[in-house]
């Protein structure tokens, strides 16, 4: 500095300038490589953000939701002709547990859903409050529900409409550790008729559920003993569409059930 003394030792002074001139050098130079390469594109940084979106349609919601993690899938529908909540049936992929939500979507993507939990290995049968409390988003393209406790769920790709053909025909069900066969016949106007090998009668319908992938179902149960059942819900077909799903439960929504069909030929 100006009107300073003279420094004890000059050779190591230039040495230092020299050296902090050429980290400067250096550094100018990786600065300007970095902003060459960033303009390009290049140089492996961060992932661009995808663009997020709010959804607040049924329409955006209705169909097929799976966790693998959790090991359930769901079905979400749009609300029946008159209502305004979404039907959602889940079904654990061992069978121990099926629920039934209904679930509204806001404005602001808010997803709120409550129902119940029925666990189907039980007997007498547990039931226990379910609920939903999600925000729902489109992300590159996909559906997301993302829940308050960090749990994210992607829509399944779309899934094809029922067709009243495909689930026309004789059905048979294995109950108990194959203890009791159900047979079930669905003709080509979706009424269902059948019986167990314990003396049990079926009447019912499976009929296509409007604009939809599944079928709306209704089986009425009356049996040797003289008690009777009345169960609601939906019908499933597998993709190779050899294999029925119904979930079922009462009007009161104290007891449900799954049954699973082979197709006989």
């Amino acid at each position: 500095m100006a009107g300073s003394d003279p420094q004890p030792y000059p050779d190591l002074n230039m040495n230092m300038t020299q050296t902090t001139t050429i980290r400067m050098g250096h550094t100018l130079a990786t600065l300007a490589l970095v902003g060459l390469i960033s303009a390009c594109g290049g140089g492996g940084g961060g992932t661009p953000a995808l663009e997020t979106q709010i959804v607040s349609s049924v329409q955006d919601l209705k169909g097929r939701w799976e966790n693998t993690t959790a090991g359930w899938d769901a079905k979400w529908l749009a609300p029946a002709a008159g209502q305004s909540v979404s039907p959602i049936w889940l079904l654990a992929r061992d069978g121990s547990y099926l629920t039934y939500l209904e679930g509204t979507v806001g404005s602001d993507g808010k997803v709120r859903a409550i129902g119940t939990r029925y666990a189907l290995d039980s007997n007498p049968q547990l039931t226990s409050a379910a609920n939903w409390d999600a925000n729902a988003s489109l992300v590159a393209g996909n559906t997301r529900l993302t829940f308050t406790d960090g749990t994210s769920l992607t829509r399944s790709a779309p899934q094809p409409l029922a067709s009243q053909t495909e689930v026309t025909g004789d059905w048979r069900s294995q109950l108990g550790a194959d203890l009791v066969t159900l047979n079930y016949r669905i003709d080509a106007q979706g009424v269902l008729t059948g019986s167990s090998t314990t003396g049990c009668t079926y009447a019912g319908y499976v009929v296509v559920r409007p604009d939809s992938f599944v079928y709306d179902a209704r089986v009425s149960e009356t049996c040797i003993d003289g008690l009777s059942k009345l169960l609601d819900g939906i019908g499933s077909l597998a993709t190779d569409k050899s294999r029925l799903t119904l979930t079922l439960r009462d009007q009161a929504g104290a007891y449900a059930k799954a049954l699973y069909f082979i197709k006989k030929t």
